[in-house]
C-alpha cells in the first residue's frame, strides 16, 4: 500500500498560504451584486420606476434584465416571409444580510425566457440556425446560488 507524503518545500508553501490567507484581507470582496442606488454602473439606460430599484436596493435586492429582439427574412428556402423571435433576461441579486435573514449570505438568480418563431424550422428548413438566440420557445432558470461569506472576508 503506497502512503502519500508531503516534501518540504511544499509544506513551507503550505503555512505561508496559511498565514497569508488568515491575516490578509481579501482584495477582492464581494458586496452580493446589490449596489447602493439599486442600479449597476454599466447599465446603457437605467430604468428606475418611482425609485423602486433604490427602495430594493435598501433592503439588500439588486434587479435587473436585458431584452434582444431579432427580425430575419428570406426570399428562398421551403416557405419565404419573415419570423421574429426574442429572448428576455431577468436576475435578482440578495444581501441576505441587509434583509435581516442571514449574515454574510448572498443569493442570485437568473433565467431568461425565449419567444417567438423560428425562421430557420419554419422557412428555411437548415440544421444549422440562423442566430444563436434562436431556440424553442420556453421560461428557464440559468443559475441559481447562494455564497456564504466567512471570517469577515479575511482569507
Amino acid at each position: 500500500m503506497s502512503e502519500w507524503r508531503i516534501g518540504p518545500q511544499i509544506r513551507i508553501y503550505l503555512i505561508i498560504a496559511a498565514v497569508t490567507s488568515l491575516t490578509l484581507p481579501d482584495a477582492a470582496r464581494a458586496d452580493c451584486g446589490v449596489s447602493e442606488n439599486g442600479i449597476p454602473d454599466d447599465v446603457i439606460a437605467p430604468i428606475n420606476v418611482a425609485g423602486m430599484r433604490k427602495s430594493l436596493a435598501d433592503v439588500g435586492i439588486g434587479t435587473g434584465g436585458m431584452y434582444l429582439g431579432e427580425i430575419f427574412a428570406n426570399s428562398g428556402g421551403i416557405h419565404q416571409g419573415g419570423k421574429y423571435d426574442g429572448v428576455l433576461w431577468l436576475y435578482v441579486n440578495g444581501d441576505l444580510k441587509k434583509t435581516g435573514l442571514w449574515k454574510g449570505l448572498c443569493f442570485h438568480a437568473d433565467g431568461y425566457q425565449i419567444h417567438g418563431q423560428s425562421i430557420t424550422a419554419d422557412n428555411i428548413g437548415s440544421l444549422m440556425p440562423v442566430s444563436n438566440y434562436e431556440a424553442d420557445p420556453a421560461t428557464r432558470l440559468s443559475e441559481l446560488w447562494l455564497e456564504q461569506h466567512l471570517f469577515n472576508d479575511h482569507m
